[in-house]
């Protein structure tokens, strides 16, 4: 970037050198809270303390291992406790899980705020896939009776796997006002498992121990620092001076950044200043943005690019971010904005700049567009703060409060856009605009484009509707496109209505659930109407989905043109994982704009293979840095370190998984406390580095897993589609591991690769040899027979889940004739686990008979599922526990394999590394732990640990190990030692290239 003198000594000083970690020398020891005076610790020694409630049962067996108890848990499916539960009602959604509690009550002693703190240690022996343990406390009230059960919220243990392994976790709570005392449990539910109790104490919470402020005045940074080794964050200095920032801005030239699709097998972008490739690496201030962001710390660590957090509309959220930009129709101050790019570049003169832009209306824009103002039911408007609409109705805006515009108004689209544009021809007109080279363009609630309005002040009539007259009169031109005439409309809702009639569905039509009969038993469905009928409900959420998009891309096309183009454009955007913001995002339309450039969170679903840059969210957050995250301590989950030694794992995977494939990442910095410590931004600057290694990877065709989501499935089932996308695609996802999408499919020991259901006919993809249909409810007939023609060959594995094509043109047959088999909704199948049946099938090898093959959640026992009746041809794999309904079938042609599961997430890593020896594929790794593949790195992070042995295709060749470890090559096969840590284990990485052939085999 630099030209000038001191830029080139300072770019000098900062050169990379090669990426080398060793696990040595790094500290195990756990940091946390300070032990209470006041500290009491439960019995975990005497098994005859514990008991199953609320009833006896066999299903938990209690031993002692070591001195400390043990518990055996059977499996939900187990004879044991399907005994136990038989007296609840078959559709009790408790069924499937077992309580066991302690004898031993021990007082509550109230600290900060009436919490308390209570943290388990617990040690896992041969857990299945799908076995979950949640600690619990049962509160007690002082007449000795259980006042209510508290469940760890978030934690479905073991998410990771590792012998040895001891799970911490724990929580921070207000007991009920009457409760005197607490009990602790533990709630096990899916398959078998045996885990140990180490220890679980109670004590008051302390106050949360603040400490040296890193800020200037008006910064929010709720600090928590837990191991104090004297060490204190430097200021966040300026390195050059205002008059030095004059002599470069007038010398240099505008700095023009491209995203740039280099490969194709497999896919991967990069991005280019000036014709030089740089690390996609982003150091994201948001919340703190020039008053404690550290851009001084990440330049010095070689991040290139800088993103400062900028409030366009009032300064409500961000109190330390500069706001109050556009004042007005016409009216704006851009000088906030020029001071805070010197404010960066002054601290980190290596980076270019990009601006988080959070983009909101100014107050009185609610008074000029008052139809255009988010709504609800009642006709009140919506007034926010923090992100967040905190109230509806009363005065406009007072103090730290705004208008919260509407989402679906084509005002607040227009209006954004004009903004934008001035903003971007601004920067196009000023020296300060030469170092930025694009924008996020955020907004809406948490500042990421999710709810339409958060939940907490809703009533279920406004979940996710907004009345306005702005809204509705662009669902009524929405309707107008789609359908053309009033009779085409009403045909699709089922009773006349016009598009001058059309109203916003009531929250009764967005929650009904469609009736069937089956086998002669009645049900209702998540859809809300089968094959395009009944639409009423299912156009507002794809409406929804429209016009969010629409907004976007409209807000990105004035920025990018307003600089004539040179501006980079993109957005956080919610991905399918996430179940509320589903129904909002019409990705397929953002992957299609020429006017975005990047998205942050939406690697999962083809987004490189389309050319854009993914960026992924490393929201790590380290103890020793000192944030604690959101007042509960030690979750065993994936962003929280409690170690030094955890903490450079994280950093090493979570860098790892975008590099390989194909994009990028940002340090999520939000409030300028996440990644200070001198060893924590040590161990920024080696995984920085590591990108110096990344290169065109070794091509592996057709041999990888892809994985095909129909993002429009949610738009047509009841409340927004939570219960088919948070089991059909979370849950498989959270079942492998924990909610990191991109990690837990690596536990497969296979390549996989996401991308939108509408790819999968795209003629430059390489169709996969095994192909997983997640939840493909609107496949139609045609695109169905497309993918016969183009799938069905090749020894190929092809895998439907669900009901296909149920929201598609047609009739209830669509299932069958997408698939084959005789596939239909049946309401024997509601709150009954799928479990594998006792055969020797190729597809079964090392899963056990009788196993689920989910992990059952509670939202799985909201409706039933889909069953089938074999044909001639096909094999049972999987029934509906205690009947012989058919949910997992196989069917084996000449040229290809078709399976199908009416389960939604019925998958498991060994079911899918089953599948890929089935399709001629050979598993990577015969391990559970988590291969990463692509842009010349391979990786293995440890979850089991222990010797590895990863099987190299045929044209890979290992360059070197990146991470120190020693390893061997014999025939073919990669050794070497691997450890494994508190969550996510060592990880070895290694530089691979493609293998070169030898004269010989390029004569033959």
């Amino acid at each position: 970037m630099a030209n000038s003198k001191y830029f080139t000594i300072l770019l000098l000083s900062a050169a990379f050198c090669n990426f080398q970690c060793n696990a040595i020398n790094t500290s195990e020891e756990m940091i946390g809270p300070k032990a209470s005076p006041l500290r009491q610790s439960f019995d975990c020694t005497n098994p005859s303390l514990w008991k199953t409630f609320p009833f006896e049962s066999n299903s938990v067996k209690t031993v002692t291992d070591g001195g400390n108890v043990e518990f055996i848990w059977t499996g939900s499916t187990s004879v044991e406790h399907l005994l136990a539960v038989s007296q609840f009602h078959e559709l009790d959604e408790k069924r499937w899980s077992q309580y066991v509690r302690s004898s031993q009550m021990l007082e509550i002693k109230r600290g900060f705020k009436n919490q308390i703190r209570m943290k388990w240690e617990i040690n896992f022996k041969e857990p299945e896939f799908g076995a979950m343990v949640t600690p619990a406390v049962v509160q007690i009230g002082k007449d000795g009776k259980e006042i209510v059960v508290t469940e760890l919220q978030r934690i479905w243990l073991p998410q990771q796997m590792g012998t040895g392994h001891v799970h911490t976790v724990g929580m921070n709570f207000v007991p009920a006002a009457d409760a005197v005392g607490v009990i602790p449990a533990l709630k096990f539910t899916g398959n078998p498992l045996r885990c140990i109790l180490k220890s679980i104490i109670v004590e008051p919470t302390a106050e949360t121990p603040k400490w040296d402020p890193l800020t200037r005045t008006g910064a929010r940074i709720p600090e928590v620092r837990y191991y104090d080794d004297g060490i204190r964050p430097k200021p966040d200095a300026a390195k050059l001076t205002e008059k030095e920032i004059d002599e470069y801005l007038m010398k240099c030239s505008k700095a023009k950044a491209e995203i740039k699709k280099v490969d194709t097998d497999p896919p991967r972008v990069e991005i280019y200043v000036d014709g030089k490739r740089i690390p996609p690496a982003i150091h994201l201030a948001t919340f703190s943005g020039t008053g404690s962001a550290r851009f001084s710390d990440f330049d010095e660590a070689g991040l290139r690019i800088a993103a400062v957090s900028i409030k366009v509309g009032p300064k409500t959220d961000t109190p330390a971010a500069p706001g109050n930009i556009w004042l007005g129709k016409g009216k704006y101050n851009f000088e906030p904005v020029k001071e805070a790019i010197r404010y960066v570049l002054a601290r980190a003169p290596h980076s270019y700049v990009m601006l988080h832009l959070t983009v909101d209306v100014y107050n009185d824009w609610g008074i000029e567009h008052p139809n255009d103002v988010y709504t609800n039911a009642k006709g009140q408007k919506a007034i926010g703060s923090w992100s967040r609409t905190t109230r509806y109705g009363g005065e406009g805006p007072g103090p730290n409060e705004r208008w919260i515009p509407s989402d679906n108004s084509k005002q607040f689209r227009e209006d954004g856009a004009e903004f934008l544009t001035a903003l971007s021809k601004w920067l196009e007109s000023v020296d300060e605009g030469k170092v930025v080279i694009g924008a996020y363009l955020n907004g809406g609630v948490d500042g990421q484009w999710l709810f339409s309005a958060d939940n907490a002040v809703q009533t279920p009539e406004d979940q996710f509707a907004c009345f306005s007259k702005g809204a509705l009169d662009n669902f009524r031109d929405f309707l107008k496109e789609k359908y053309k005439t009033n009779e085409a409309l009403s045909k699709a809702w089922g009773f006349e209505v016009t598009f001058d009639t059309a109203q916003i569905p009531a929250y009764t039509v967005r929650r009904k659930s469609a009736a069937f009969d089956y086998m002669g038993v009645k049900g209702e469905s998540a859809l809300m109407g089968y094959n395009c009928k009944d639409m009423q409900g299912a156009d507002y959420n794809i409406f929804l989905s429209y016009s969010n998009t629409q907004r976007q891309i409209a807000f990105c096309k004035a920025f990018k043109e307003g600089s004539n183009g040179r501006l980079l454009c993109g957005q956080w955007w919610p991905t399918l994982p996430a179940s509320y913001p589903l129904s909002h995002t019409d990705l397929n339309a953002i992957l299609n704009s020429k006017y975005v450039d990047f998205i942050s969170r939406g690697g999962l679903l083809g987004a490189v293979f389309h050319g854009k840059l993914t960026v992924d969210e490393l929201d790590l957050r380290d103890l020793k840095s000192g944030i604690e995250p959101w007042n509960v301590t030690e979750f065993d989950v994936p962003w929280i370190a409690k170690s030094p030694a955890e903490y450079k794992r994280h950093i090493t995977s979570h860098v790892c998984r975008p590099l390989a494939g194909g994009g990028g990442y940002h340090l999520f910095d939000m409030w300028g406390g996440w990644f200070w410590h001198p060893e924590t931004m040590k161990l920024v600057k080696e995984t920085v580095q590591l990108y110096d290694n990344v290169k065109k990877a070794p091509p592996i065709g057709e041999n990888y897993v892809g994985v095909f989501v129909d993002e429009q499935a949610a738009n047509y089932v009841q409340d927004l589609g939570r219960y088919y996308m948070l089991s059909a695609v979370e849950n498989v996802t959270a079942s492998m591991g924990t909610w990191t999408f991109n990690m837990v499919w690596g536990r497969t020991g296979l390549p996989v690769r996401f991308y939108l259901m509408q790819d999968a006919l795209n003629p430059d993809l390489i169709v996969p040899k095994v192909a997983i249909f997640l939840n493909p409810l609107t496949m139609d007939l045609q695109q169905a027979e497309a993918i016969h023609k183009r799938f069905y060959n090749n020894n190929r594995m092809v895998v439907y889940m669900q009901t296909p094509g149920l929201a598609a043109p047609g009739d209830v047959n669509n299932p069958m004739k997408i698939t084959g088999f005789d596939i239909h909704e049946d309401a024997r199948t509601k709150n009954k686990p799928l479990i594998t049946n006792n055969n020797d099938d190729a597809l079964l090898k090392s899963i056990r008979p009788g196993s689920m093959i989910e992990s059952w959640l509670l939202e799985m026992s909201y409706y039933p599922n889909a069953s089938a009746v074999p044909g001639k041809n096909d094999k049972v794999l999987a029934n509906y526990i205690n009947t012989d309904i058919a949910g997992m079938l196989v069917r084996r042609e000449n040229d290809h394999t078709v399976l199908w599961a009416g389960f939604p997430g019925a998958l498991t890593p060994q079911l899918i590394k089953n599948m890929a020896v089935e399709a001629g594929m050979k598993p990577w790794l015969e391990t559970d732990d988590e291969l990463i593949v692509g842009g010349g790195l391979l990786a293995v992070g440890g979850i089991q640990g222990g010797q590895q042995t990863v099987n190299l295709p045929d044209n890979f060749e290992v360059e070197k190990c990146l991470s120190g470890h020693k390893y061997n090559i014999k025939d073919g096969k990669l050794m070497f030692e691997l450890g494994y840590g508190d969550v996510y284990g060592d990880t070895a990485i290694f530089a691979v290239k493609e293998k070169q052939k030898s004269n010989a085999a390029k004569g033959n």
